[in-house]
């Protein structure tokens, strides 16, 4: 639970009204100043996430295992029993919300209300304005709450490859053209 007052909630809450009028980020700061919590900061877009070998062992379907080069990943792969190694690119959750589909949600919510009527209007500057504002508190709140944003697939993948098992290396002389001589001769 937040460590916000009620009181101070409502009251930034009630300064919300007066601050749409006000550019967005001297409305964000007026609202966490009322509310007796740090403003929020735009955040930066994440890097890409580097290139790396992975390896699968059930013929690309899951990658388990991560290198930083591809004779990293061939060695695992040959000792583990052979597997499949490819580059991998992580990627991000995109939890970017567009004006219509903070629309689309609100009018859902308000089926029933809505009836046979029509729902809410906006024009396009204030459905961006709406979308800037909506995504700049969910950057904040992922950022304020170490969010992984790490998505369970690839983004990209590149250079599949079959390994095989390793051999062992069997001494000389141990595969032998004469069959063995048997003990009851």
């Amino acid at each position: 639970m937040s460590k916000v007052s009620r009181r101070a909630f409502l009251g930034a809450a009630a300064a919300a009204a007066g601050a749409a009028a006000v550019p967005t980020a001297a409305a964000a700061e007026q609202i966490a100043s009322l509310a007796g919590v740090a403003p929020l900061q735009p955040i930066a877009a994440a890097p890409a996430y580097p290139f790396r070998w992975w390896v699968s062992f059930d013929g690309g379907e899951v990658f388990s295992d991560d290198f930083a080069t591809r004779e990293e990943a061939v060695a695992y792969a040959e000792g583990s029993g052979g597997g499949m190694i490819a580059e991998c690119q992580q990627g991000d959750f995109d939890l970017y919300l567009r004006a219509d589909d903070i629309y689309e949600a609100l009018r859902e919510n308000n089926e029933e209300a809505i009836g046979e009527g029509d729902f809410i209007d906006w024009t396009l500057e204030q459905g961006q304005e709406l979308e800037r504002e909506v995504n700049a508190v969910i950057a904040a709140w992922a950022e304020r709450h170490k969010i992984n944003r790490t998505a369970w697939l690839f983004a990209a993948t590149r250079n599949h490859e079959e390994i095989e098992p390793r051999r062992e290396q069997q001494p000389l002389g141990a595969y032998s053209s004469q069959p063995e001589a048997s003990a009851n001769g």
